[in-house]
């Protein structure tokens, strides 16, 4: 038989040990987490900071370089490399541990054949893209499409020259290494697209 006893628990010993450590432990994950992404979102400022910068040096080249006789509209293999080396030189100086295998930028120019008015549609001429950097980083750039999209025509009867600079860097994801999931790193990307000269 069952007696029943209006005797409350008194001893509560410990109690707030345990309830401090699940606040605790909360706390802790939610710091880890504003601080994953206060890292990726400075990662991202950068990113974007540079690829807008390369895209003007590309887009510029044939104002930097009008004293050169290869002056071209026509995005060269030494043009990407050039970019590449500044991208570099720039994250390398930004980012503690700079790590080339998590690095990676494609320069991409396309330029469009004549057209008689504004209403015929832009038809591309040649579209050059180059990947430098880590290739198997998951490194993928808009559509080329979007060149179509945004080429404006001029009053020289033609449509104008675009470039798109993308860079991306991988990003450990501290958040998850902690929180025990199995994801893994992040790539982080930017690209910027310009309109040349």
């Amino acid at each position: 038989m069952f007696t029943h006893s209006n005797k409350k628990i008194t001893n509560q010993t410990g109690s707030v040990a345990i309830e401090l450590t699940f606040v605790v432990g909360a706390l802790a994950m939610c710091m880890m987490f504003a601080g994953d992404l206060a890292a990726k979102m400075t990662i991202q400022g950068e990113l974007d900071n540079l690829s807008y910068s390369m895209a003007n040096i590309v887009r510029d080249r044939t104002a930097l370089y009008s004293h050169a006789d290869n002056v071209r509209e026509e995005l060269s293999r030494q043009d990407a490399e050039q970019i590449d080396r500044i991208v570099r030189s720039n994250l390398t100086r930004q980012r503690a541990g700079f790590n080339n295998d998590k690095y990676a930028v494609i320069v991409e120019g396309v330029t469009f054949d004549s057209a008689s008015n504004a209403n015929t549609p832009a038809t591309v001429k040649q579209l050059k893209s180059f990947h430098l950097g880590n290739k198997q980083l998951n490194c993928n750039p808009p559509p080329s499409s979007e060149f179509k999209a945004l080429t404006p025509y001029t009053n020289k009867k033609r449509y104008m020259p675009m470039y798109r600079v993308t860079i991306c860097y991988e990003s450990p994801n501290l958040f998850y290494t902690f929180s025990g999931a199995e994801e893994g790193a992040l790539v982080i990307q930017s690209s910027s697209i310009n309109v040349g000269r």
